[in-house]
């Protein structure tokens, strides 16, 4: 296609509308709801039935870790009462806002179709799109923010900016990682902005929407944090060492089922490096942070989840603001000969038999595995010289990266290729869903979630009809559960439920581990102290431990107390904030370390 026709305005508008088409129509045929989307889903019953931001009938405690997301929820159901439509419509709105928006701020159609694709492409990327959870709004604040920071129009810009980032923090709070390095960049750049008004201005439009929801948090809940935070970053007994190898745990995994999604990450953080450019190297810095977080507490335990974001920002990156080709930087060139060396690898790995047809056809021996790694190592370092000697060989790297980009998506686990039928298989349940604990939750849990489980499904049975909503349903009034998704949910909004992992709960979040039990980066298993379920059972403080059931009595009257402003309750939230109650929950944990084993801080 030559210069003219490509630049036609009737050929632009066309990849535009096929581009967004594709996307959106990918998005229906993989729309699902994650296990853990019904966390939020009994919240939003709950405020519905006029018991205000609860989880459990009886207390306020934030169970969700998105505050807006949540509110979103709440708002849709003014146009429509079926939460289950609500998640998916509010995700494929959010999804093609963010097409929009990367359309208007990258302003190439190509870059732009690229960069669509690319992220069609990521396991990672798609497998929250429509999930449920936060992912579409993080994405579309995100990838406005980092677009808008990439165009280089950072004064003209400065209230937009302020305003998508802090937007992005009441979404996720651990985004501030991702988004660091570029808020203290503009942070010094905008000293310079004439008059003290028009500072203040951009930093309170920054700052208002986190401080607001905090101080509603701190008076509602008694915390200015999500519970999840608590309950997964504060476990005693685990060291720095278990959650590092975690992290790394989860990046092998990533490679294994996702490669594009790392490797695009490298090549996107060389790309800033290289660049020459300051506001990329920042990204870069960006990315790298947000990496070392994720790996620092032990990352998750659903795969590719929280990379996702940081993929996001690596597409915007490098569709966005092009720079020098892999041949006219040696960083980049080695990334880059890394990057299709891994992923020609990944490729013939995963479809040997594809592989195995295409040599026996062009009359070629199917070589062994040390073979095969012995040539895809001197096809990577040829890309690698090819670059280092500055060969203008970009449209032929080029190439090479979008053969194996098509062929990645015809693996069975490609968003482009994943359905109803294949997925959720009880035979593939170690190959596909749980890998040294980190699983593919999407197949796990799609066959029962998924838009098309929905449109099909028996309206004479619950939905989801899957085992865990069945037992649900069958909970006394006080249950200990070992999900915190579908299984409550189901239980309905009137019964107490108490996750043994310490998600949904005030209390266990500041006990012990059960020593039997091996933390994993979903969380583990905590000790319920005696007394505890016959107390949420009475109404009365039944535990046995005394120091513990002083600093239970004081828990209460901050996620009990009724008005919220009454002044114990103000005070019993400063001093748990201050830790003045901590002395009662050490001397606790000392002796159920003595008599249960538990591993103490």
């Amino acid at each position: 296609m030559n210069k003219t026709l490509r630049q036609h305005p009737s050929v632009i508008v066309a990849v535009y509308l096929l581009g967004s088409l594709f996307s959106l129509l990918l998005f229906l045929k993989n729309a699902w709801v994650a296990e853990d989307a019904f966390i939020i889903l009994r919240s939003v019953d709950q405020f519905l039935l006029g018991n205000g931001f609860r989880w459990n009938p009886h207390e306020r405690v934030q169970v969700y870790t998105s505050p807006l997301w949540y509110l979103l929820i709440i708002a849709s159901t003014a146009f429509c009462k079926t939460l289950y439509l609500n998640l998916i419509g509010l995700s494929l709105l959010l999804h093609a806002a963010l097409l929009g928006a990367m359309a208007r701020l990258i302003g190439n159609a190509w870059r732009w179709l690229a960069g669509v694709l690319l992220l069609t492409l990521s396991q990672a990327f798609f497998d929250f799109t429509a999930s449920g959870l936060e992912y579409p709004l993080v994405y579309l604040l995100l990838g406005s923010f980092t677009l808008l920071y990439l165009r280089n129009r950072h004064m003209e810009d400065r209230r937009w900016l302020a305003l998508t980032a802090g937007l992005a923090l009441v979404t996720r709070h651990d985004l501030l990682f991702l988004l660091a390095p570029m808020l203290l960049h503009l942070a010094w750049l905008y000293r310079s902005l004439p008059g003290r008004r028009e500072q203040l201005l951009t930093a309170a439009i920054f700052i208002s929407p986190l401080a607001l929801w905090t101080l509603f948090s701190l008076l509602y809940y008694g915390l200015p944090f999500p519970n999840t935070a608590y309950a997964k970053l504060g476990i005693s007994g685990v060291s720095r060492l278990e959650r590092l190898e975690r992290g790394l745990i989860y990046l092998s995994i990533s490679l294994k089922l996702d490669p594009l999604t790392p490797l695009l990450l490298l090549l996107a953080v060389m790309h800033g490096f290289g660049s020459g450019i300051r506001r990329l190297a920042v990204v870069s810095c960006s990315l790298l942070l947000a990496f070392a977080y994720i790996t620092w507490i032990g990352a998750d335990y659903m795969a590719g989840r929280f990379y996702a974001p940081l993929y996001l920002v690596a597409v915007m990156l490098l569709c966005s603001a092009p720079g020098p080709s892999p041949c006219q930087n040696p960083a980049l060139a080695a990334a880059f000969a890394i990057a299709i060396t891994f992923m020609l690898f990944h490729t013939i790995e995963m479809r040997p038999a594809m592989a195995a047809g295409l040599l026996a056809g062009l009359g070629l021996p199917i070589p062994t595995l040390p073979q095969l790694a012995v040539s895809l190592v001197a096809l990577g370092s040829v890309l690698l010289v090819l670059g280092l000697w500055q060969v203008r060989s970009r449209m032929l790297l080029a190439t090479v990266l979008a053969l194996l980009l098509a062929t990645n998506s015809q693996h069975n686990d490609s968003p482009w290729r994943s359905d109803y039928r294949d997925w959720g298989k009880v035979t593939d349940f170690d190959m596909w869903w749980n890998l040294d604990n980190v699983s593919r939750e999407r197949y796990f849990i799609f066959h029962w979630t998924s838009l098309y489980a929905w449109l099909h499904r028996d309206l004479s049975r619950p939905f989801p009809d899957h085992p865990w909503c069945h037992e649900g349903i069958a909970q006394p009034d006080v249950a200990l559960i070992a999900f915190a998704g579908m299984m409550p949910y189901c239980m309905g909004t009137a019964k107490i439920a108490v996750d043994v992992k310490a998600l949904t709960d005030p209390l266990l979040p500041r006990l012990p581990k059960r020593a039997d039990t091996r933390w994993l980066s979903g969380g583990v298993n905590r000790i319920v102290p005696d007394g505890y379920l016959e107390s949420l059972q009475s109404g009365e403080n039944r535990i046995r431990d005394p120091d513990l059931a002083r600093y239970y009595d004081r828990l209460v009257l901050v996620t009990q107390g009724e008005p919220l402003w009454r002044a114990d309750r103000l005070k019993a939230i400063a001093a748990l904030n201050l830790g003045l109650y901590e002395p009662w929950l050490d001397a606790y944990r000392t002796r159920a370390a003595r008599d249960a084993g538990a591993v103490v801080k």
